[in-house]
């Protein structure tokens, strides 16, 4: 990791108080190149327009486009390694839905696959760890399968908790709550968002669920026959792509 003088040129200088452009090509990563200092010994480093400048870099990874701050600090404006990060998880596993608020249920058994980024740090519980080095905003979906096995309204309530000290201990994430009401007898597949704005390295996510209203239910799998054929669903969906 080491800033190559001879492949830094300047392609633009600035007009009209317009930041100044710059290009370089490096076996270096887009993880490299955007550490603090990396750009210090630039020749142009000091010069007008250098801070807020934009880099264009071509690296071993991918291509970025980057923005030098105070501190010659660099910031990622875009990247091809950027907004791939993914995950999808599934689980065929029968969840007995806790009716305890102080030991909610965890989702379990996840069949995990993904772009790199994130992986399953514990099937017991569900959870799920960035193991990249860079903090990712993510989004997307998670549904479940209720089956009611008694009358009366169940009111689901389901939220995430994140833990930062390789799951020794968890706490609660701010407005993760997602209620869901589940009316009608048998099985009623309920979809909410998923989201978090700031993911970070080491930071290991999972949710928790457990049922309010005294109606025992569980998550489960479902089945039917369609075209004289079995289409059988999942019981757990979690979906989460970086945006």
């Amino acid at each position: 990791m080491t800033f190559d003088q001879k492949k830094f040129s300047k392609s633009v200088e600035q007009t009209r108080n317009i930041f100044n452009k710059y290009v370089y090509k490096t076996n270096d990563t887009v993880s490299d190149v955007i550490v603090p200092g990396y750009f210090a010994e630039s020749r142009f480093n000091g010069e007008d327009g250098w801070i807020g400048g934009i880099i264009e870099v071509q690296c071993s990874d991918g291509y970025a486009i980057i923005e030098i701050s105070e501190n010659n600090e660099s910031s990622v404006k875009y990247s091809t390694t950027s907004m791939n990060a993914g995950f999808i998880a599934v689980s065929n596993d029968t969840i007995s839905v806790s009716s305890d608020q102080a030991s909610p249920s965890f989702l379990t058994g996840f069949d995990f696959s993904g772009s790199g980024e994130f992986e399953l740090f514990d099937q017991a519980t569900g959870a799920v760890k960035n193991v990249s080095d860079r903090t990712i905003r993510v989004q997307g979906s998670i549904s479940y399968n209720p089956d009611k096995i008694a009358g009366g309204v169940a009111l689901l309530q389901v939220f995430s908790e994140s833990s930062t000290d390789e799951g020794v201990s968890y706490t609660t994430n701010p407005d993760s709550l997602r209620p869901l009401e589940v009316s009608n007898a048998g099985e009623s597949f309920k979809t909410t968002v998923s989201f978090l704005e700031e993911w970070s390295p080491g930071q290991i996510v999972r949710f928790r669920i457990f049922e309010d209203n005294g109606v025992a239910l569980n998550i489960t799998t479902s089945s039917t026959t369609a075209l004289n054929q079995t289409v059988d669903g999942h019981s757990v969906i979690w979906v989460l792509g970086e945006n």
